[in-house]
């Protein structure tokens, strides 16, 4: 028995014009979209003047129509400046949506480095990027929040002590972390 696909098999997985059926898909317009809006939000919300907030939005439309003049990246850096004009408050929602957002807007910007506009995208393929996403930005949040309070908590110098004791603990991890696989490395 041949494994090749009969006749009937093959035309059952094309559209009537040809085109092969992908499944659920969103065309990459949708995908230049959505960086689109996440730019424009980012730079509304997080903008500390009109002109920067400007900026952002021309820089972001500029994204979208050629993404190769990496524009994009140029966006990210302003908005990521804008973190430079706040105070450090671990209850403050800005700088959680900046990483995350900043995050989403370079995903989705090399996605729509690598496709053509009217690309058909299937969505079981972003899902891997979907989840890389979520993994960074669980420990990513979690990291921003010490970070603000140790921040914060810096200002009134009581919480120095604190500070030392956390900063020596995460000297000693990352430090087991990046030696771990070399010294449980064996050489012949």
């Amino acid at each position: 028995m041949s494994s090749e696909p009969t006749k009937l098999e093959h035309d059952a997985s094309r559209h009537a014009d040809g085109a092969p059926m992908i499944g659920p898909h969103v065309t990459a317009w949708v995908l230049r979209g959505a960086f689109f809006i996440v730019g424009v939000g980012l730079g509304l919300v997080e903008g500390t003047s009109a002109f920067w907030s400007g900026v952002v939005v021309l820089l972001a439309a500029a994204a979208v129509v050629v993404p190769r003049w990496m524009t994009a990246w140029v966006m990210l850096v302003v908005l990521a400046g804008t973190v430079l004009t706040r105070h450090p408050d671990p209850l403050d929602w800005h700088p959680y949506l900046l990483v995350a957002g900043v995050h989403a807007a370079h995903v989705l910007a090399s996605w729509m480095l690598v496709m053509s506009p009217r690309a058909r995208v299937q969505l079981r393929a972003l899902a891997p990027s979907a989840l890389r996403f979520a993994a960074i930005q669980v420990p990513s949040q979690l990291l921003i929040a010490v970070t603000l309070w140790l921040a914060s908590a810096t200002a009134s110098h009581a919480a120095l002590p604190a500070i030392a004791v956390v900063a020596a603990v995460a000297l000693v991890s990352l430090s087991l972390v990046l030696l771990g696989p070399l010294l449980r490395e064996r050489r012949p």
